[in-house]
């Protein structure tokens, strides 16, 4: 499988997955070896988006018609696109994703296997938690619909393993 990793070298990329049954039958990919280069150090951010994909491809299915997901980018592109969004009122450390239901709001961030909650992230995640609001750090589908269920939101299925 050709995969283009973050420095434009075209190499070719191993996934290695786990064993995740899902709705789709497509199991996620959790680990990342480039053949040319080796390991890289951001390979963890292509773990987490094909999390995230994976989350809201699963929720689209999953969550009842009057419940509202979002996903948002959240990427670092640079001290200029850093200063445009900063101009607009945007601030780090927005969770990845949030569902609307009946009134609430449910935060969730999203995290690789080894991933770690920023210290941007930890000071906006308080900010709304003391607001009133649920915020859960997942790194599985499975941790995401029981964080949803904790906090009634019905999920239509389950993960099989």
């Amino acid at each position: 499988m050709r995969h283009a990793c973050s420095f434009m070298c075209q190499c070719q990329i191993i996934f290695l997955f786990t064993p995740i049954a899902c709705i789709s039958g497509a199991p996620m990919p959790r680990l990342f070896l480039c053949r040319r280069h080796g390991w890289w150090r951001d390979m963890a951010q292509h773990e987490e988006d094909a999390l995230h994909t994976f989350v809201w491809r699963t929720l689209t299915m999953l969550l009842p018609d009057d419940a509202v997901p979002w996903s948002s980018e959240n990427r670092r592109n640079g001290a200029r696109e850093g200063a445009r969004r900063k101009a607009r009122g945007c601030i780090p450390g927005i969770p990845d994703m949030a569902v609307h239901y009946r009134g609430r709001v449910l935060y969730i961030e999203l995290k690789a296997s080894k991933g770690t909650v920023s210290r941007e992230q930890r000071a906006l995640h308080a900010r709304l938690r003391a607001a009133g609001f649920k915020v859960g750090v997942c790194q599985s589908l499975d941790q995401v619909l029981e964080f949803l269920r904790e906090n009634g939101v019905p999920v239509a299925g389950k993960v099989m393993a």
